[in-house]
């Protein structure tokens, strides 16, 4: 976006939340902190010059002015609208921000490996919404199979495009429940594949309480999508104890590098957190389920690690490859 645009000049007269100035010891290490995490995105080549917008639509919604109505956004508005609750909740800062997609993007990797540790032989599936947003997520989640690959010598990546199916959710499904609904595409794309890689049970990251569907009564309703057993390794662990064991395994470093992330794409401002499987199925009578998980299935790429690690083997679509292992 040019920086003549003129909503970009609008971006400083955003009205702010009034909260208690915090004290300078605070700012000093806030500062620092930030310092420091931004230092990082630039040594990896991400720039952080996005973030400051990001920052300043947030503000803009916490305000009460909403994307595409009020301004202008050249992203769509699922990070934006749970930074502007953190900016109500805690004051405009993005390190709030970088905080929860770090406890959150360690997640995946974390509960891998703990079914790595107990003999279990895992195969790594990863949704992303390109072309929509980025590749970031891509290459961030192909370097978190080479480490995890070093546990369990080969692995098997599975890359399933998912942002056309979320337009399809937000076209025909009230707000509220697309992201349970989401969850349950997922998990019904990933009982496809596991089938078809001979796989006996899925494995989730999900944490009691860590995002609006993990709810007790959301995650029960999301496991119904499913027939195969799901595995729950870190259900009761804190952030504390993900990052700490994120770091000990060698994915926090990955885990924490930005990204754009299927999860936050067309986020509902006002999730569902007790939602009830008759709704949901209901809502679900309006999509052509079998249709949009056969197309995601056959759209798959799988890519193969070996350790010592070697270049990943050319791409394909999970359609080539049969029923193979």
């Amino acid at each position: 976006m040019s920086s003549s645009h003129p909503q970009v000049v609008r971006e400083h007269e955003v009205r702010r939340p009034s909260l208690r100035p915090p004290t300078a010891t605070f700012q000093a290490l806030l500062l620092a902190a930030a310092a420091l995490l931004s230092g990082f995105t630039i040594l990896r080549g991400y720039g952080p010059h996005d973030e400051g917008l990001m920052l300043a639509w947030a503000d803009r919604i916490a305000g009460g002015q909403w994307p595409y109505r009020d301004f202008w956004s050249n992203y769509l508005p699922g990070q934006a609208v749970v930074l502007a609750g953190l900016t109500k909740a805690l004051g405009p800062s993005l390190l709030y921000w970088r905080i929860l997609r770090v406890s959150v993007d360690a997640l995946t990797p974390l509960a891998a490996y703990r079914l790595m540790r107990r003999g279990c032989k895992v195969q790594l599936i990863h949704f992303h919404s390109y072309p929509i947003l980025s590749r970031a997520s891509q290459e961030k989640v192909r370097e978190i199979a080479a480490r995890l690959t070093t546990h369990q010598l080969r692995s098997r990546l599975m890359l399933v495009p998912f942002g056309e199916l979320q337009q399809q959710v937000v076209l025909g499904v009230p707000p509220e429940l697309r992201v349970v609904i989401y969850r349950r595409l997922m998990l019904r794309i990933a009982e496809r594949l596991a089938r078809k890689g001979g796989a006996q049970a899925l494995v989730t990251g999900e944490v009691v309480g860590q995002v609006a569907s993990q709810t007790l009564e959301n995650m029960n309703v999301i496991a119904a999508a499913s027939t195969l057993e799901i595995l729950r390794p870190l259900v009761g662990m804190d952030k504390d104890e993900i990052t700490a064991e994120a770091r000990r395994i060698g994915t926090y470093g990955i885990s924490i590098i930005p990204d754009q992330d299927c999860c936050t794409l067309f986020t509902p401002r006002h999730p569902a957190t007790r939602a009830r499987l008759g709704a949901v199925e209901q809502a679900e009578r309006a999509l052509a389920i079998e249709d949009m998980v056969a197309s995601a299935v056959a759209a798959t790429v799988v890519e193969d690690f070996r350790f010592p690690m070697l270049k990943s083997t050319a791409a394909r679509s999970v359609t080539a490859q049969g029923e193979s292992a």
